[in-house]
């Protein structure tokens, strides 16, 4: 039931956001944990399959403390997305980065692959022109690329799935796993 609740969500969020940039395809880094539950495979293949995003770099990251990927994490999550990708007829891949295997325990960035492909997939944009970091696992990453370069703020826009729902509010899944990470965002 809670992963068909998650997934309507997700799939509401995908909606909202292909429909806005139908005409010219979104730029989009997605970082997920993807693994953890179908619903991040479902995402990737419906947003690389979409001609309305432009899915430049998958950046995959750790699940929290609720649910398990084999260590390391993130590069579980990895094999996962790169096996979903190899399925998908699209003639170029996106690229695939593991990210943190471990959520934030400070406002001190974790470097890794996955936060310098946010920064170097970031450079090309502007506050006018922005890449979509679309955050449907952990934030680690996405805090870590903004605590890193703190000019990332005037290049990226955020989507993230992290909270319950518009009335109620309340912390999500994903917020529970990184709050730290939720906070620098």
């Amino acid at each position: 039931m809670q992963t068909a609740i998650l997934s309507s969500r997700l799939f509401l969020v995908l909606t909202a956001a292909a429909s806005l940039f139908a005409a010219n395809p979104r730029p989009v880094v997605l970082t997920t944990d993807c693994g953890a539950d179908m619903d991040d495979q479902w995402a990737l293949a419906h947003l690389v399959l979409s001609p309305e995003f432009d899915v430049r770099a998958v950046v995959t990251t750790h699940v929290g403390k609720w649910k398990s990927l084999p260590a390391p994490a993130a590069e579980s999550s990895a094999r996962n997305a790169r096996d979903v990708l190899a399925h998908m007829p699209v003639r170029t891949k996106a690229v695939v980065m593991p990210g943190s295997s471990v959520p934030l325990t400070s406002r001190a960035p974790l470097p890794n692959p996955g936060v310098d492909r946010i920064i170097s997939e970031s450079k090309s944009f502007t506050r006018d022109r922005r890449l979509t970091v679309l955050v449907i696992g952990a934030a680690t990453d996405t805090a870590s690329a903004i605590m890193t370069d703190p000019s990332i703020a005037d290049r990226i826009e955020i989507i993230a799935m992290g909270f319950k729902g518009w009335a109620e509010g309340g912390d999500e899944f994903n917020i529970q796993n990184d709050p730290i990470a939720w906070q620098v965002i």
